[in-house]
């Protein structure tokens, strides 16, 4: 890599890492719906202005939408799906190891007689 790339590099490392400072800052702060809805929607004007630099333009025809919202309603579904399966992995993990943890933490337990 040249030097100019490790420089970019460096940059992103930085805003990436930045990034989750002023998170962990504003949930103190903000409701997490509230700051969601910011960092989309600056997202959102910053790929607008982008694209309107580049020349191009936000589709006007009703066919494209409703062609972008079929493709998109699929995608979505696939993505949720996909996270779900992560999830429940994990969390079948960490039941796994809290049990674990909690029998080496555990006194043993005293098993009583039946009159």
């Amino acid at each position: 890599m040249t030097g100019r790339e490790w420089g970019l590099m460096g940059v992103l490392a930085i805003l990436w890492g930045v990034s989750f400072f002023f998170s962990k800052v504003a949930l103190a702060e903000l409701p997490p719906f509230t700051l969601v809805l910011g960092r989309f929607g600056i997202a959102a004007l910053a790929l607008l202005l982008a694209a309107r630099l580049g020349g191009h333009r936000m589709p006007r025809s009703p066919r494209v939408w409703c062609g972008f919202f079929a493709l998109d309603e699929p995608v979505a579904a696939t993505a949720i799906a996909g996270m779900a399966l992560v999830f429940a992995g994990l969390l079948a993990i960490d039941g796994r190891v809290l049990r674990a943890r909690r029998a080496d933490v555990a006194p043993p337990r005293s098993r009583s007689k039946a009159a």
